[in-house]
């Protein structure tokens, strides 16, 4: 995404606890994500609560830096949707960033009894 009007995800103004909610169509097992601050450092995150709608949730700390950062979960987690929560600032202008998030599509069907 580009750092422009329109090219990527920021809060007017937030801060703390701006949020940004990712919703799949199905459910995926999520291996990595990835995220890149703004360019302005004064509207760069310092940290992210990341929640799936498993109920997984942990802080991810982030560099002051508007460079691509991949985060690969140790234990990917089976979600249909992620939420990132701001939880610390460096600044906090237009607080913001874009992001992409990695997985395996899973399917709803129960595992068939007949395979060992």
């Amino acid at each position: 995404m580009e750092d422009a009007a329109y090219g990527m995800w920021y809060s007017n103004g937030e801060g703390l606890d701006a949020n940004l909610e990712i919703t799949f169509k199905k459910k995926y097992q999520i291996t990595r994500w990835e995220y890149k601050n703004r360019e302005n450092p004064a509207e760069r995150n310092k940290a992210l609560d990341v929640e799936f709608s498993n109920g997984f949730t942990y802080t991810q700390e982030l560099r002051n830096s508007a460079v691509m950062e991949s985060f690969v979960l140790s234990d990917p987690q089976i979600a249909s949707k992620v939420k990132f929560t701001v939880t610390e600032v460096y600044s906090s202008l237009n607080n913001g960033g874009s992001f992409n998030v990695y997985g395996l599509y899973c399917s709803d069907r129960e595992p068939r009894s007949d395979v060992k």
